[in-house]
C-alpha cells in the first residue's frame, strides 16, 4: 500500500457528490473555518451554529466567545458570549472568530492555548461542536489544526495558498482551484474536508436568520485598550 502524503491525497482523492450536512458537519468536535476576507466566514460559522441548535430542538445552546458587548446585543438569547474558554457551556455549538487572538502559532505555550488544547480535547466528552475562524493556518498553533475533525475553506485568497503550511498548501491548492471551477457566487458555498474519512467536497453556505453587517465586524476592536477583551496580552 502505497504511503499516503499531503500531496497524493489533495490530487488524488475524488469529491463526494451531494456531500449530505450531517456527514459534512459533526456532531462535536472541532471545525476549522479558513479563507479570505469577505467570503462568508464568520456567516457560515453562526449558520451552523444556528442550523445545530434547531436540529437539537433548542437543546443545545450557542456561544461566541469574547464577542464585545456591541456584538453580543445582536446575537439571539440563546448565544452566550463566555469570556473565559473555561466558561464554555457543555452541549453548546462554537464560534471562536478571528480564532488566532486565542490559539496563535507564536504562543504556543501560552495559557489560552492549553485552555484551548484542553477545550479541543474535551469536546466530544462535552458534546460541544466548535468553530474556529480565521484566514489561513499559519495563524493557528499546529496541534489545534491537526486536531481538527474537519478543515472548511472559503474561497481562499492566493497569496494564503502560496504562504500555507507545508501540510496543508496541498488542500488550500486544492480548494483554491475548486472555487474557480465553480459557478455562482463564491459566498454561497464551503468546500469541506473531512480527513477522517477523506471525504471532500461542496455544501451550501447560507447566513443565520440574525445576521447583519454588524456582525461581520463585530470583532474590529478585539483586543484593543479599552474594551475590555484581554486575548493579545
Amino acid at each position: 500500500m502505497a504511503l499516503m502524503t499531503p500531496q497524493s491525497v489533495a490530487s488524488t482523492a475524488p469529491d463526494t457528490l451531494k456531500f449530505k450536512m450531517k456527514d459534512a458537519i459533526p456532531d462535536n468536535g472541532v471545525c476549522v473555518v479558513l479563507g479570505a476576507q469577505g467570503e462568508g466566514k464568520t456567516a457560515f460559522a453562526m449558520w451552523m451554529m444556528e442550523h445545530a441548535h434547531k436540529q437539537s430542538g433548542g437543546e443545545r445552546t450557542g456561544a461566541v466567545y469574547m464577542a464585545p458587548p456591541a456584538m453580543r446585543r445582536l446575537l439571539p438569547d440563546w448565544v452566550e458570549a463566555p469570556r473565559q474558554l473555561r466558561a464554555i457551556p457543555r452541549d453548546s455549538i462554537v464560534v471562536i472568530d478571528e480564532a488566532q487572538q486565542v490559539a496563535h502559532s507564536r504562543r504556543s505555550s501560552s495559557k489560552d492555548n492549553l485552555d484551548l488544547a484542553n477545550l479541543v480535547a474535551l469536546s466530544r466528552q462535552r458534546n460541544q461542536l466548535i468553530f474556529l475562524v480565521t484566514h489561513h493556518t499559519r495563524k493557528l498553533d499546529v496541534l489545534t489544526v491537526t486536531d481538527a475533525k474537519r478543515i472548511i475553506y472559503k474561497k481562499p485568497a492566493a497569496g494564503h495558498v502560496m504562504l500555507e503550511r507545508k501540510e496543508f498548501k496541498p488542500f488550500a491548492g486544492r480548494a483554491y482551484e475548486k472555487f474557480q471551477q465553480q459557478k455562482g457566487k463564491s459566498q454561497k458555498w464551503a468546500y469541506v474536508m473531512d480527513f477522517n474519512n477523506l471525504n471532500f467536497g461542496f455544501i451550501p453556505s447560507k447566513m443565520p436568520s440574525f445576521w447583519s453587517e454588524a456582525l461581520s465586524c463585530g470583532m474590529a476592536d478585539l483586543g484593543t485598550a479599552g474594551n475590555g477583551a484581554t486575548l493579545l496580552g
